[in-house]
């Protein structure tokens, strides 16, 4: 899988981590004040460090969704959305990851939009996940990559 970064970041801190959620938390909010949406940033290594819900509502599935996408990009280095897109551009349904690897398990992998690599410039690889998960997948997805390039401008760099 060589599909880019979507944003790379000039620095990532924890208090970077807290402000991305913050700001994804109120964009979903705004965008979709009567649903429960479940948003994660965990480093590289899977440690937790911003998870949140929007408002009550939030299935208690949202925390299996959330560890599946977040496994995919870890395991990948893009985004969830970029595996799913990726198979079904090879003729693949794009449903399960097993569709392209026979034999993982579709209960820890998803191929479904919602989780983003965090990516700093001169580092490689991916140093963190943001994970947003209730909301249509390109929803999800979408809330990201807007949280992650808002952080960006942040840092006064353009996208």
């Amino acid at each position: 899988m060589a599909a880019p970064a979507l944003v790379t970041l000039p620095h990532f801190t924890v208090t970077d981590a807290w402000s991305l959620g913050s700001h994804i938390r109120t964009l979903v909010n705004t965008s979709f004040p009567d649903r429960g949406v479940s948003i994660r940033i965990v480093t590289a290594s899977n440690q937790i460090i911003f998870s949140t819900v929007t408002s009550p509502g939030s299935s208690p599935d949202a925390e299996t969704w959330l560890k599946r996408k977040i496994n995919t990009v870890l395991r990948y280095g893009v985004s969830s959305w970029a595996v799913g897109e990726s198979m079904r551009a090879a003729g693949l349904p794009g449903k399960k990851l097993s569709e392209k690897v026979p034999g993982v398990d579709d209960g820890e992998y998803a191929v479904h939009g919602g989780a983003v690599p965090v990516c700093v410039e001169g580092v490689y690889g991916v140093v963190a996940v943001v994970a947003v998960s209730g909301l249509k997948q390109e929803e999800d997805h979408q809330a990201a990559v807007d949280g992650l390039r808002w952080l960006k401008e942040q840092a006064g760099e353009e996208c």
